[in-house]
């Protein structure tokens, strides 16, 4: 037992400097548009996209042409995380459906950069989700 905690210890404490490298951005509404206020994670193979505004529909675009059709609940956020993407910088743009003479108006535009896969610490993330502790996974996109 005492074994596999160290071992444990030792993966969680290698993963440290790796998940600093990983980027988050935040977006504010672009002038006269929405008031939509935007996260963006980028973890490994994935991008978290948090959106803070008016409760609604939005629709969250990659500029590689990916989009996704979210709702934002009376609290006033949601958040949406895209698996499976390539390593590298990714634009991302929110739009507030709601808004807009042309069905939808501008809300946030940002980037994320999506780090490689790495199995080790996945296999960490995945113990963590199983035990009910993914606040401390070490990919800041599965938090």
């Amino acid at each position: 037992m005492y074994r596999k905690s160290i071992q444990a210890i030792a993966i969680v404490a290698a993963a440290v400097p790796i998940v600093a490298l990983a980027t988050a951005g935040t977006a504010s509404a672009i002038p006269g548009n929405s008031t939509a206020k935007c996260d963006y994670v980028g973890g490994r193979e994935r991008i978290k996209v948090t959106i803070h505004g008016a409760p609604g529909a939005y629709q969250i675009q990659f500029i590689n042409g990916a989009d996704v059709d979210v709702t934002v609940d009376p609290t006033g956020t949601t958040s949406f995380v895209f698996d499976k993407q390539t390593p590298g910088v990714h634009q991302v743009q929110v739009f507030e459906v709601a808004l807009g003479s042309g069905g939808g108006a501008a809300g946030c535009d940002g980037s994320a950069t999506v780090l490689p896969a790495n199995p080790t610490l996945d296999a960490v993330d995945g113990a963590l989700a199983a035990a009910g502790s993914s606040a401390i996974s070490t990919d800041p996109a599965l938090r």
